[in-house]
């Protein structure tokens, strides 16, 4: 019987909560999705399938979603939205339906290494974080490695150091863990315009990892973010020409230091020789 983080008595639950929840939007995406559950069901070994839970949220795909999962996934809770609500209204379902103390939301169509679900569970029982930021690589769909690395050389002071350095890719909404009261507040705080936020998985990102918090930055690379799929197909001008920028902006709410949100901006509006790609090919990422 799982015992919470806190040491405390085992809960008399015959099922009792799983500390941390992994959540996969997704659309029409079955090839994806049944590959990363597959990749999950191997890592989810003796108490690690006690520690953590895995549900799914469709948004209205042409199949049957529920059957496909459960009949080779029982135990993946499958819930489907009527209709295609967007990703960050998903996002935001995701983060407030749960019970448990930390939730992940993973993309259903990125690389994951094994050990990756062994290193949060540590992470967490160790350090019982606000938020972990996971390094991660920025691989193209084709396999060429586009950056081997989110993380700066020398100290990191906050994630805008991080954001400095890999810009964008602080929008991968797959290398966050947060703890689930946290990620609640943010979604407080953003306003009216939340479900239309395509900016929303670096805003959780900076609200959580504010320094004041408890944060954990884990080096070692469990994840490939893959580049070239139709991420931010339709809103990728809006988005990293202008949106991004904004949010930087929206930090500074919460107590970012206003020189390093500048330098953000500006480092996101420049071209980083440290790509190992030509600047067009840099664009065709979110194409």
């Amino acid at each position: 019987m799982r015992r919470s983080l806190s040491g405390a008595a085992p809960d008399k639950d015959p099922h009792p909560m799983a500390v941390l929840q992994i959540c996969i939007p997704t659309f029409e995406r079955r090839e994806h999705l049944m590959n990363t559950l597959a990749y999950l069901d191997s890592e989810l070994q003796g108490d690690l399938h006690d520690f953590i839970s895995v549900r799914i949220l469709d948004n209205g795909s042409g199949y049957d979603i529920r059957d496909a999962v459960q009949s080779r996934f029982p135990y993946v809770q499958v819930d489907v939205n009527p209709e295609n609500i967007g990703a960050p209204s998903s996002v935001v379902r995701l983060v407030r339906e749960g019970q448990t103390e930390y939730v992940m939301v993973l993309g259903d169509d990125d690389d994951y290494r094994p050990g990756l679900l062994s290193a949060i569970r540590e992470l967490l029982v160790r350090r019982q974080p606000d938020y972990i930021f996971l390094n991660h690589r920025a691989v193209w769909h084709d396999g060429r490695l586009a950056l081997p690395t989110q993380l700066p050389p020398g100290e990191i002071n906050s994630l805008l150091d991080i954001f400095n350095y890999t810009g964008p890719c602080m929008m991968f909404l797959g290398a966050n863990v947060y703890r689930r009261t946290k990620a609640i507040e943010a979604l407080d705080c953003y306003g009216d315009d939340l479900a239309k936020a395509h900016t929303l998985p670096l805003y959780l990102s900076l609200y959580c990892g504010h320094p004041d918090n408890n944060v954990v930055i884990e080096p070692a690379t469990f994840i490939d973010n893959i580049w070239g799929r139709d991420s931010y197909s339709q809103v990728k001008t809006r988005v990293f020409a202008k949106d991004v920028q904004e949010e930087l902006i929206r930090s500074a709410r919460f107590g970012y230091d206003p020189h390093a949100i500048m330098v953000a901006i500006m480092c996101n509006r420049v071209y980083r020789p440290h790509y190992d790609v030509a600047p067009s090919d840099w664009l065709k990422a979110f194409a």
